[in-house]
């Protein structure tokens, strides 16, 4: 169904109301926005993905550089603990053949010769069935000192030496009841329980309020029986001077716990909770550190890192505390001997700040945020630019067509710009100069179609006697065809001459050959007397004519009531002529 000029001017109202905000821009203002927006999101996107990646390389290095750091602890604090054992176990060996267990003076003079051999053993140690006790350790100061006591009538009597470099024995203090039986400690119940050598959970040592751990190895005679347990223990605040020492950034800190959340080493903070003779001191847990970043770490720890048999030996994770994000790592290790199901368990934490790791890749974003900002600046002057080599052509453009839609014809156009825009330039000019010559030839053939119009009867004459009635419509806007009334006998017509006519062709040569024809013919007609005449004239004007274009003519004549009958004149080309029509005669009913 064809739409009229309403809906169709409803339908671009309708269409123009949908426009995108896109559509109601200018095409400056377009280009400009999406060469900026272009640039913007390509430049976000690279920096995006270039932050991430730093972001996963610089983990996957902080990652190697916590594992590294926390195997080098673990590996000192194994070895921290262990160089002693063999020395203990030869020791238990080699039993009265080396050591005299049976006389407490000399074997604290060996035990004191072992002693500066092993940095990292604070206490080593006898303790016999009898209660008697020989031990040697190191002071606060570096020197070596022995304890020595034994149990006589139930009280525990003690005395100690200070041992000075030459070898001599100095007096240092005596006790008649430190109330000290070597039997009733954990070391000694568990050796003997166990029979072997055994690592006794972290605890803070008799007497001296120092966080230690022992290893405990029974000493038997040749039947197997009994003789005592030798021990060596542990000072384990080395370890936490040692693990204040440990850094993989400006503000990490390691630290040492049990499985069961007891804190071994940590660098700032006192492991022993409280501190008094005896056996009164007790170990700080993990969860009492009053550090909330130690807390943190806590609450996020995997429970499968401290499990040795998870088939890990270091476990990565991460957590926030305080709106900050944290790389964190946990190194679980077995002291003593590794295939000891049921040895100890002790864990190296180590935690950091992830902006420690990220300061590098933060500059380096806040560099690629300056270097896309340059190319965003350069980017909207380009746009710019290009904007003003491309619109300003095209609002040349749309303003030279808006002057020839108003009929300016004469227009011209140079856009200029690019050779584009030139080619379009010479096109549209060619354009408008064939269109100027298309519409003077329409206006030419529009004038032409009513002069033609006009040379052919307005109306049929009145003739007495006749109804006459003629018609006739052009396929163009004018052709040859032809037809015309000729009353000869005025003012009382008793008759009239009907011209036909048909110009070979189209168009405009056609019709100029009918309007001379007709002149011809109107002007002949009263001349010559008669139809016959009348076309040999008309035939010789044909001839006559460049290009002789034939005219195929018929004139019937008819006659009133008065002079009843009909006179035809046909034209036909004659046999062989090559064109031009001839009278053939004339013809009366």
């Amino acid at each position: 169904m064809a739409e009229g000029p309403t809906g169709a001017r409803g339908a671009r109202r309708q269409h123009a109301g949908g426009f995108r905000l896109a559509d109601r821009l200018t095409f400056r203002a377009n280009l400009l926005i999406g060469i900026s927006t272009l640039v913007l999101a390509t430049g976000a996107s690279l920096v995006l993905i270039a932050g991430r990646t730093a972001r996963a390389t610089t983990s996957a290095l902080a990652g190697d550089l916590f594992r590294e750091t926390s195997g080098h602890a673990a590996t000192h604090a194994r070895g921290f603990v262990g160089g002693p054992v063999p020395v203990i176990r030869s020791m238990a060996l080699l039993g009265d053949g080396a050591l005299a267990f049976d006389d407490s003076d000399r074997l604290a003079a060996q035990l004191i010769a072992v002693l500066p051999a092993n940095p990292g053993v604070s206490w080593l140690s006898y303790s016999d069935e009898s209660g008697s006790f020989t031990g040697a350790y190191r002071t606060p100061s570096g020197g070596l000192r022995v304890n020595q006591s034994r149990i006589v009538d139930g009280r525990t009597r003690l005395i100690e030496h200070d041992v000075t470099p030459s070898g001599k024995w100095v007096f240092h203090r005596k006790d008649d009841d430190s109330g000290y039986d070597p039997r009733s400690r954990p070391f000694y119940r568990d050796a003997r329980a166990a029979g072997r050598l055994v690592w006794l959970p972290p605890y803070v040592f008799f007497d001296e309020g120092v966080p230690g751990v022992s290893c405990a190895e029974p000493v038997y005679d040749l039947e197997y029986r009994l003789r005592g347990v030798l021990t060596a223990d542990f000072d384990l605040n080395s370890l936490s001077e040692f693990v204040a020492g440990l850094s993989v950034s400006p503000n990490s800190q390691f630290f040492l716990f049990t499985d069961d959340g007891t804190l071994l080493a940590h660098p700032r903070t006192r492991v022993v909770v409280t501190q008094g003779q005896g056996s009164a001191g007790k170990l700080l847990a993990l969860k009492d550190v009053k550090d909330p970043l130690a807390e943190a770490y806590r609450r996020n720890l995997p429970a499968k890192a401290i499990d040795p048999h998870a088939g890990r030996r270091f476990h990565h994770f991460r957590f926030s505390h305080g709106g900050s994000d944290y790389l964190a790592s946990a190194t679980p290790f077995r002291v003593g001997d590794e295939a000891d199901a049921g040895g100890q368990v002790w864990l190296v934490g180590a935690l950091a700040p992830e902006s420690d790791f990220l300061t590098g890749v933060r500059r380096g974003q806040r560099v690629a945020l300056a270097v896309a900002a340059g190319a965003m600046l350069v980017a909207v002057l380009l746009a710019v630019w290009l904007a003003a080599r491309v619109s300003d052509p095209v609002t040349g453009l749309g303003t030279f067509m808006g002057r020839v839609g108003d009929g300016a014809l004469d227009s011209r156009i140079d856009i200029g710009g690019s050779r584009e825009f030139r080619q379009l330039s010479a096109a549209l000019n060619r354009m408008i100069e064939d269109l100027r010559d298309r519409l003077r030839m329409r206006h030419s053939l529009h004038v032409a179609m009513e002069v033609q119009q006009r040379l052919l009867p307005q109306r049929p004459p009145r003739v007495p006697g006749l109804d006459l009635a003629g018609h006739s419509t052009y396929c163009d806007e004018t052709g040859g065809d032809y037809y015309d009334y000729l009353v000869l006998d005025q003012p009382s017509p008793r008759g009239v001459l009907v011209a036909l006519g048909d110009v070979m062709g189209h168009g405009v040569s056609a019709a100029l050959v009918m309007a001379g024809t007709r002149a011809v013919l109107r002007s002949r007609v009263t001349v010559d007397g008669n139809l016959a005449k009348v076309s040999a004239t008309l035939n010789r004007f044909a001839l006559r004519r460049p290009g002789r274009r034939a005219v195929y003519d018929d004139a019937p004549v008819f006659r009133g009531p008065g002079r009843p009958g009909l006179s035809l004149v046909q034209c036909r080309p004659r046999p062989g002529a090559d064109l031009g029509p001839a009278p053939q005669g004339v013809r009366s009913d």
